[in-house]
């Protein structure tokens, strides 16, 4: 149960960070196509930055459990190694969420698209203005 929480929260996190680097702006103001793709990653993102709120949330909660397990059952080996294991997977999660964070920071800054930025709408050239 635990790597399946884990590996869910890592794919969420990873989702979230690819929308924030790359935020798509499909219409402008005087040319509105795809706005309702536009709306649609707007929602999609909003979705994807709750759930890993909610993953960092439940990593950190998932540590401070395991740790006062930890704490808690000091002369019980077998629930000793069960702490261990769960601070393992609880900070290796939050590594994993950092370091997704990190790379794909890093790959966005040599490509040139930082956070917040937007792809540019192509359109039809119009004649010369008089």
């Amino acid at each position: 149960m635990k790597k399946i929480l884990i590996g869910i929260s890592s794919v969420v996190f990873g989702v979230n960070v690819a929308l924030a680097q790359i935020n798509v702006t499909v219409g402008t103001a005087n040319n509105n196509v795809g706005g309702s793709l536009h709306s649609l990653i707007a929602v999609i993102q909003g979705l994807v930055n709750q759930l890993s709120v909610l993953a960092y949330g439940v990593a950190t909660l998932a540590f401070f459990w395991f740790l006062i397990q930890l704490i808690a059952h000091r002369g019980d080996p077998t629930k000793t190694a069960n702490a261990w294991k769960g601070i393992g997977w609880s900070v290796g999660s939050l590594f994993l969420m950092y370091a997704i964070f990190g790379v794909i920071g890093f790959i966005s800054s040599i490509v040139g698209v930082g956070v917040g930025g937007s792809i540019p709408v192509p359109s039809i050239p119009t004649g010369p203005t008089q």
